[in-house]
């Protein structure tokens, strides 16, 4: 607006002068001289530069007046401190007049001109504004009504009946100011394409049934409107958002790296997920930039590619099942046969396989072309396994079978190269020819007669075709992975765009499916969000509808899946996690104590202790409970209590034993447990006050909670099966309640297990509604998180949602991670005689997203900080806790920021950046962030570093990836595979030439890593949260890829390894921390070791070989990164369960039947482990392994 304002200044006589957001970042920013500043919009996180400015300029000419534009409630509510102490001034006839019409902005300057300056003139009343109509840029003046428009249309030769429809969709004080240049390009771009397009302002009178009446088959919004949920599932259509921006010019825009800026996107990204908006794509931008007010210009070539994607969607709801062209992508990290479309670590507890065939079976049910149709997994596996996996260099002879199969695409070169020219911005194709080569690359490159092709592997099933996603090149050579280390930003090979680019101009998919959690589409380099043309999420994705099914507690990797890929979700469930129970030998032990327990003492006691001691030493329980059991010492009483209430403990931790298929609920007889482990520790709690607890099981909390179990289980199935009324339920089964009625806890823990029963009853809207965004139907929006944190994210198959960032931490995350870090600096007190001086932690956004803040909530509470909200519980900045308030050192930090946390959470690594540079300049004692940050400033100056740029690095704490870099999947492959590098040195020094980008104001995102090397000396511990039940230590491979290598990185630099803890906040009514070995060790009994968990994965088929594979190489994983946490017995317990079958399952047999490849995998494994050092193995079994090995190669 601010240009109309200008255009008035000669007619007005008065001077006007911008004021950009660029300005308010300067510290020395002067405004005394000015007599009015109006604020146009105000920034909550600008709090307290607007007071240090503001106090300044009014000391320096009292005379000064600051008023805001808006109204004074939102005013108030954004800086309430502020208003009230009158420093920003509210005028109601300010608002009266701002963002209406050009003559109203006129009458302002004139009423500000006589009412604040003083100067002569007549004071007109605003103009009024008539409600908004019907709006398009060739017709004179709004419509009065749809019909009216239609009729116009007719006459314009408009086929009405029969044209798609699309609604613009404005904000009626934007549109006469702000949008009007994007809404007619949008209307000009799709009527060019021959659709009927008309805009609503959405201050327009009865707007939802104006836009109900039109029949869209889309709606683009082109700004925030008021519209709701209810009307968006109404109207049934997608609602693709066009995105714009001030912060920074077009210019700046197309050559950043972020994309929106931080505070941008939280207002037009995060609040249109929450209402199901999906595509978020920028329409429209400033010329000027700096938060420039000018009314936006549209990008013409980012209007036709929105276009383009908007009527993708159109199309799919215009056409017919049989005429669809559906691509499923699946996944093949490894381009081996036994792990095919396994997802990542947190994808991978959906059966993907037999939920391929569920998913395909119902589309051949509702008219979907699909011929041939598999009949089971095992079938579909065997096509995967022959036809649908990719080929390394390696293997030029399989190659050469797949591309001369006919099953396989074979694109020729010639064809690609048009392709490649014509899609990819030259600046990225002379990056990816840099990288790997001029086309067609040489990865899945086949040559006959003279003439190249890119291979292309897939499952054809008429028009629908299944296809493994290609690597992104990190997989396939070892001299890949070495160029990748020199290159920050790789782009994707030849044949990933080749894939791509067929699916979109040969096979012309009318869908992506990405199916499964996760693919690399949306890691590729670029933009975090606000994508351009020279992005490559956006180069691959084209004009192709992209919809993954998800799984609902993976939300780290939700919001940039949607923001960079485009992707619709559809949301899954996870497996259910119930209790672990005992395996064989433990379960003997704990019988054999609860003998001990009962008898006298005497001789027959004391062969009882005898034997037990020896059960300990057999199953290296000694180990686990830190137990010097040398010589013949037997346990004391005291120990073997100690051992009994471990068992316990491990029989009550929960576990998945099944993998979900999508669209199924959960398996009958794993329901009711689990709905007992949604209602958590509280309703077990207070259930004990009513079930009486027999004396017997009260002598050990774990026997208590054993007990109470298994009666609310028994309460749970008579409410939710037999329709019991609670108080009926618990008087069945032996409880006692008095007068004051059932507690309310049980009563509501009663009726969560009702709702939640329901709720997973309707699991088929996976499949129903991956079905109807097909028909390019509006898919709901859902929470995102586990059902046993929040009950609110079932029913599934809704397109999720993650919090709002600026809620972090929340007001009950605080308190937790208080409890937390007091509890931990207690016990380290105890066990070290004084406080840690540094703590480690990887900023992980799937924590933030899941808990709310626990882990930021440490954080600020080491160093003796604290958050303050205002009246809407968002967190607008920081303040010291008083040092008596306090009442010890302020510990200091050093934190790996994860690159997704640093795209998406990218307000609240400003927020603890603000933080931690706010202790770091505290001269206090017993500060540790201060005194290490004034060592780090006199030894950086040492080294020639500049006065002023050591001392913001000393106050620096946040490292991470460069910006733009989304991943490090290139680092996962290359400590996987152990073969490459030779030593931990190796490996970590690998590491280490990537995560030293400094984040902290004045140098984000920059390269320091002679700051990095020296703000990490000292981090005494490492800490990681652990916040989903279906994750363990074990199953989660980035519990040793990324904070086991933040620990190896502190090993290689210091000297030292720091302790690693896991913040345990599963059941936040009972977090803690615990030792990350100690979790390890007792996560082994719990899965990889336990008759209960092994049983469940063989139910599972191939994907639960896989799991078990899994579980081993992750085994190798910890072992890689911290070198004691894996001991010989582990590797020797693996051997004798799966190897040499212990348990009596023919676990041999079964992989030998399922999945031969995980087992070739699983003992591949075990000779590396010894090769490594890693495990000292005996002779005789080194060739037993060995032996095993080469006969599973052979076969």
């Amino acid at each position: 607006m601010f240009d109309i304002l200008k255009s008035y200044e000669r007619e007005l006589d008065v001077r006007l002068v911008y004021l950009s957001d660029q300005l308010f970042q300067k510290d020395d920013l002067d405004v005394s001289g000015y007599k009015v500043i109006f604020l146009q919009h105000l920034r909550s996180e600008h709090r307290d530069r607007y007071r240090k400015i503001f106090s300044s300029a009014k000391e320096r000419n009292p005379a000064l007046r600051f008023f805001t534009c808006t109204s004074h409630s939102g005013a108030y509510r954004l800086l309430p401190n502020l208003v009230k102490s009158g420093l920003i001034e509210t005028d109601p006839e300010i608002h009266k007049y701002y963002g209406s019409l050009k003559e109203n902005l006129r009458r302002l300057l004139v009423y500000a001109s006589v009412t604040y300056l003083g100067r002569p003139g007549k004071i007109e009343p605003p103009v009024e504004i008539a409600p908004p109509g019907i709006y398009h840029p060739e017709h004179d003046g709004p419509f009065a009504d749809v019909q009216e428009f239609l009729r116009w249309s007719q006459k314009r030769g408009r086929d009405v009946k029969n044209s798609p429809r699309v609604v613009i969709g404005d904000h009626g004080s934007s549109h006469a100011l702000q949008q009007r240049r994007v809404v007619d390009a949008l209307v000009k771009e799709l009527e060019k394409r021959g659709v009927l397009a008309v805009v609503f302002p959405d201050l327009f009178p009865e707007f939802v049934e104006r836009v109900l009446e039109f029949k869209p088959q889309a709606i683009i919004h082109t700004c925030h409107t008021r519209d709701k949920v209810a009307f968006r599932k109404k109207a049934g259509v997608p609602h693709l958002h066009s995105l714009f921006f001030r912060k920074q010019s077009i210019e700046q825009w197309r050559e950043s790296l972020e994309g929106l800026s931080w505070s941008e996107f939280n207002f037009l990204v995060v609040s249109q997920e929450i209402l199901g908006a999906i595509e978020p794509q920028v329409g429209s931008g400033t010329l000027l930039g700096g938060g420039s007010d000018e009314a936006f210009t549209p990008i013409q070539e980012r209007i036709e590619h929105l276009v383009s994607r908007a009527l993708s969607w159109v199309r799919l709801a215009r056409m017919k099942n049989h005429e669809k062209k559906i691509a499923f992508i699946y996944y093949d990290r490894e381009m081996g046969k036994a792990e095919l479309m396994r997802g990542t670590a947190t994808g991978m507890f959906m059966n993907a396989p037999r939920s391929m065939v569920n998913v395909l079976k119902k589309m051949k049910e509702v008219g979907y072309q699909i011929n041939p149709l598999p009949t089971d997994e095992d079938e579909l596996i065997g096509w995967l396994q022959e036809r649908g996996r990719q080929v390394g260099l390696w293997a030029p002879g399989v190659l050469d079978k797949l591309a001369r199969s006919g099953e396989a695409v074979l694109v020729p070169a010639e064809i690609y190269r048009e392709w490649f020219e014509a899609k990819v911005p030259e600046a990225q194709r002379k990056a990816l020819i840099k990288q790997w080569g001029p086309p067609p690359g040489k990865f899945l490159v086949w040559e006959k007669a003279g003439k190249k092709f890119i291979v292309i592997p897939r499952i054809n099933l008429g028009n629908i075709i299944l296809l493994p996603q290609p690597l992104k090149g990190e997989a396939h050579t070892v001299s890949a992975l070495g160029a990748q280390v020199h290159d920050k930003l790789t782009p994707p090979p030849h044949n990933y765009l080749a894939t791509y680019f067929w699916l979109q101009e040969r096979f012309k998919a009318d869908a992506l499916v990405h199916f499964g959690t996760h693919g690399s589409e949306f890691t590729l380099p670029g933009k975090a969000v606000g994508l351009s043309r020279a992005d490559w999420p956006d180069i691959i994705m084209g004009r192709m509808p992209n919809i993954n099914p998800w799984i609902i507690n993976n939300t780290g990797e939700s919001p940039p899946v949607k923001r960079r890929a485009y992707a619709v979700l559809i949301n899954h469930l996870t497996p259910p996690t119930v209790n672990a129970e005992l395996s064989d030998e433990l379960l003997n032990l704990h019988n054999d104590i609860n003998k001990w327990e009962t008898l006298e003492e005497g001789a027959l006691k004391g062969k009882f202790r005898s034997s037990i001691t020896q059960q300990v030493r057999e199953a290296n329980l000694d180990r686990d409970l830190h137990l010097d059991l040398a010589g013949d010492r037997l346990l004391t009483s005291k120990e073997i209590k100690q051992v009994s209430e471990y068992l316990h403990d491990i029989y009550n931790e929960t576990t998945p034993v099944n993998l979900h298929v999508f669209g199924e609920p959960p398996r009958d007889d794993l329901l009711i447990p689990y709905l007992v482990t949604c209602l958590r520790k509280r309703f077990l709690d207070t259930l004990g006050e009513v079930i009486p607890v027999p004396s017997g099981e009260a002598q050990f909390q774990g026997d208590k909670e054993k007990y109470l179990r298994k009666k609310a289980e028994e309460a749970v199935a008579l409410v939710v099966r037999r329709g019991f009324s609670p108080v009926e339920a618990v008087n069945t089964i032996g409880g006692r309640i008095g007068e004051e009625g059932l507690p309310k806890e049980v009563q509501e823990g009663f009726e969560l297990a009702i709702k939640l029963n329901k709720d997973f009853g309707k699991t088929h809207q996976e499949i129903d509604n991956l079905l109807a965004a097909f028909n390019g139907r509006f898919i709901p929006p859902g929470p995102a998180n586990s059902p046993d944190r929040n009950p609110a994210v079932v029913p599934t198959g809704r397109n999720m949602y993650v919090l709002n960032p600026e809620e972090v931490p929340s007001r009950p995350s605080w308190e937790i991670g208080k409890q937390l870090v007091d509890d931990f600096l207690k016990e380290q007190l105890k066990k070290k005689g004084r406080y840690p001086g540094k703590i480690g932690m990887s900023l992980n956004s799937f924590a933030t997203f899941r808990d709310y803040g626990v882990m930021e909530s440490q954080i600020l509470y080491l160093m003796g900080v604290r958050p303050v909200w205002d009246a809407r519980n968002l967190v607008l900045g920081v303040e010291l806790i008083p040092t008596e308030e306090l009442g010890r050192p302020r510990i200091d930090v050093f934190l790996s920021a994860r690159s997704y946390y640093r795209d998406m959470l990218p307000t609240r690594m400003r927020l603890l950046d603000k933080a931690i540079r706010l202790v770091a300049s505290l001269k206090e004692k017993n500060n540790y962030v201060y005194e290490n940050s004034i060592r780090v400033q006199k030894e950086l100056e040492q080294k020639g570093i500049t006065p002023d740029r050591a001392l913001a690095l000393s106050r620096a704490r946040m490292f991470g990836w460069p910006p733009g870099q989304l991943t490090s999947g290139w680092y996962y492959y290359l400590a996987e595979r152990s073969g490459e590098w030779d030593s931990r040195e190796d490996l970590i020094n690998v590491y280490l030439k990537h995560c030293k980008y400094v984040y902290t104001e004045g140098i984000w995102g920059k390269e320091a890593p002679e700051a990095y090397d020296r703000t990490i000396q000292g981090t005494e511990v490492i800490l990681r949260s652990w916040g989903d039940r279906s994750r363990s230590p074990l199953s989660n491979k980035y519990n040793w890829w990324i904070d086991g290598s933040l620990s190896l990185a502190v090993k290689h630099l210091t000297g030292k390894e720091p302790e690693f803890l896991f913040v345990d906040v599963r059941d936040m009514d009972r977090a803690r921390m615990v030792d990350a070995e100690d979790a390890l060790r007792m996560d082994y009994r719990v899965r990889l070791f336990n008759r209960k968990w092994i049983e469940g994965m063989m139910k599972e088929g191939y994907a639960g070989a896989d799991q078990i594979a899994v579980h081993v190489t992750n085994t190798m994983g910890w072992k890689i990164m911290r070198e004691n946490s894996v001991s010989d017995n582990i590797w020797e317990e693996i051997v004798a369960i799966y190897i040499k079958d212990k348990l009596n399952l023919s676990i041999r047999e079964w992989f030998e039947a399922e999945n031969p490849y995980a087992f070739q995998e699983m003992t591949e494994i075990l000779l590396e482990s010894i090769r490594k050092g890693y495990w000292n193995a005996s002779e005789k079994m080194r060739r037993e392994l060995a032996e095993l090995y080469a006969r599973s190669v052979a076969r």
